[in-house]
């Protein structure tokens, strides 16, 4: 519990940012080597389309890779019934863009203004 309450702590606090420049192919690519086995038990898809190169960016690789893992693990289990994940990353000006898509039963239209709340889930006894 102790481990929790200091986790959360360290997730809220704006200015914990380790930034080094990182290719994003390679963070994607090794998050996904981690998370495809759980994907196929579940009957899972992954799809990844790198649009293009992508330039080094500045990040802090940790809280990406785990804002990345966080998405990708809610669309596996909203998709009880198996289905597809697709991530495409692509540049656009300055911009990089990451969008992931699924085929799952998407968010009820009465969440959508809170779904983006600290802490906010719609698990029992979970925090996200």
């Amino acid at each position: 519990m102790n481990k929790l309450a200091k986790d959360c702590l360290s997730f809220s606090k704006s200015g914990d940012l380790n930034r080094t420049e990182e290719d994003i192919g390679r963070i994607i690519e090794e998050l996904l080597s981690l998370i495809t086995p759980h994907a196929d038990l579940n009957g899972v898809n992954i799809y990844l389309t790198m649009s293009g190169s992508c330039p080094q960016i500045l990040v802090d690789r940790d809280k990406l890779k785990q804002a990345l893992l966080n998405i990708i693990l809610n669309a596996i289990e909203a998709m009880t019934d198996g289905g597809n994940i697709a991530i495409t990353v692509s540049r656009k000006d300055s911009y990089l863009n990451i969008f992931i898509k699924d085929t799952g039963p998407g968010i009820p239209d009465e969440l959508h203004d809170k779904i983006f709340g600290l802490f906010y889930s719609t698990k029992s006894g979970g925090t996200g």
